[in-house]
């Protein structure tokens, strides 16, 4: 059985999913109740702890900004391979370099923008499920991340983010859940004896998956309304437990 990446208090979307890791736990700024996450990777992985090394650094590097003030909008002038990071000195470049040799792995390289979801089903060679893509991106590894939206059979509707990075890759981007004791989570169990772990909060969801390839997040933008909770977005609708598991067996665990 998979080690679960959560304590639970963990899951931080800063770079790319700004709505907004598996997971892990770094020291609460009370007043915002915050838990962060890293999507990379399953606790205890290469990947997991990573992401982790590379958040810590950049947690503590450049604090006030002065050095990313001088980079502005121009040229890092630093090789081309460190484009798809938040990484603007050569200090930065070298420290990324040390952590991917320790843990053994491989930057994402070479992003193409996911206009129609033909794309990502050519690239995955299967339909992924039943949903509408918004647009996404994927690298030349395979991991990616689109926005989708989902109606159930009962006429609920809610929006998505699905993020899939490949196992052997580093990636830095995490998720803040903020208050992790909020949520609802629970182990199960698809219907292609896939084991997943959900979580439902307030006003978000998390469904969480370690396969053999990949690590899988998706981040639902509604929750449970407990709270007097507000949506993220109008005309859409809050969710049960029941919900999230009729959701995840929408998806075509198999491919990824």
């Amino acid at each position: 059985m998979k080690k679960w990446l959560i304590p639970v208090t963990a899951l931080v979307l800063v770079a790319a999913l700004v709505l907004g890791g598996c997971l892990g736990k770094k020291d609460p700024v009370e007043d915002y109740k915050e838990h962060m996450i890293t999507l990379a990777g399953a606790e205890g992985s290469a990947e997991y702890k990573a992401a982790w090394e590379w958040y810590n650094f950049t947690e503590s590097y450049d604090q006030d900004r002065a050095l990313l003030g001088q980079v502005g909008n121009g040229p890092t002038g630093l090789d081309e391979k460190y484009d798809e990071y938040f990484v603007y000195t050569q200090e930065m470049a070298d420290k990324l370099d040390e952590i991917l040799a320790k843990y053994s792995l491989k930057m994402h390289t070479d992003m193409e923008f996911l206009d129609e979801y033909t794309e990502l089903t050519m690239r995955l060679r299967g339909d992924l499920g039943h949903f509408t893509f918004e647009g996404g991106y994927i690298y030349d590894d395979d991991s990616f991340q689109f926005d989708g939206l989902q109606v159930m059979n009962d006429g609920k509707r809610f929006s998505f983010q699905f993020r899939r990075t490949v196992k052997g890759c580093f990636d830095e981007v995490m998720l803040n859940i903020f208050d992790e004791a909020l949520y609802e989570t629970w182990d199960y169990v698809t219907g292609n004896e896939t084991p997943l772990r959900l979580m439902l909060g307030p006003d978000k969801a998390l469904v969480l998956a370690d396969t053999d390839r990949a690590f899988v997040a998706i981040n639902v933008l509604t929750g449970s309304g407990a709270g007097g909770a507000e949506h993220f977005f109008e005309g859409e609708d809050f969710i049960e437990k029941a919900d999230l598991e009729e959701f995840v067996e929408y998806l075509n665990w198999g491919i990824l």
